[in-house]
């Protein structure tokens, strides 16, 4: 899963939880990902050599889902020459008191990994443009690019001004994207036919395009 195989980071994630004492129900869930995986071996990861390097990041997260703590779960997946080059789906660190809460906290971490990655690129000489972050909630990427403060907001400050910072200095913008096109959506449960909708987008497998390209097997 952290090599190769981003499309069930989720279930590896939620099934490690009860890696210590697993129950009959976990050991199912454990079999049906290996017949999951044991059906998509074809599957690629697929990776321009030829065209330009643009870092793009998709963000997103639930809210409150954990019925347990009632964390929100985010998940991040980093784009690099037309293909995922990290991804991850945790629980965030508090629980959020909004879904905008939930959301600007998985931008703030989606953020951090744009900072990363163009530094692990420019020091490879392969300098970057103006970042992408790919947002699905109108109200998180508000938050980011307009400044005024709002008192309900004011605990979110370390992160908005982290964001707000590199959005000025030109190292990223936030764009918001169609939840149908979201693909950090695979980072949390959801329904076959719109998962594997996001999986075919993510992997961009088609047969005429994968010509010239470098390729890993899932």
């Amino acid at each position: 899963m952290c090599c190769t195989c981003f499309d069930f980071a989720h279930t590896v994630r939620h099934l490690s939880k009860f890696i210590a004492n697993p129950s009959e129900d976990h050991w199912q869930a454990a079999m049906h990902l290996l017949r999951y995986i044991k059906g998509t071996l074809s599957q690629k990861l697929c990776y321009d050599g030829k065209a330009p390097f643009p870092l793009k990041v998709y963000v997103d997260a639930d809210f409150a889902n954990d019925i347990e703590t009632r964390k929100s779960v985010g998940g991040i997946i980093t784009f690099v020459a037309s293909g995922p080059v990290s991804w991850c789906s945790k629980s965030q660190a508090t629980v959020a008191l909004s879904s905008t809460e939930a959301e600007y906290g998985s931008l703030a971490e989606g953020a951090r990994e744009v900072v990363f990655i163009r530094q692990l690129l420019a020091d490879m000489k392969m300098e970057q443009s103006c970042s992408r972050i790919y947002q699905d909630n109108q109200q998180a990427i508000g938050l980011a690019i307009n400044p005024m403060h709002r008192a309900r907001n004011k605990h979110l400050d370390v992160k908005l001004h982290f964001i707000r910072e590199k959005i000025e200095r030109k190292e990223l913008e936030v764009v918001y994207v169609n939840t149908n096109d979201e693909i950090a959506d695979m980072t949390k449960p959801l329904a076959k036919r719109p998962f594997q909708h996001l999986r075919h987008i993510a992997l961009d497998c088609l047969g005429a395009q994968l010509r010239g390209r470098i390729i890993i097997s899932s």
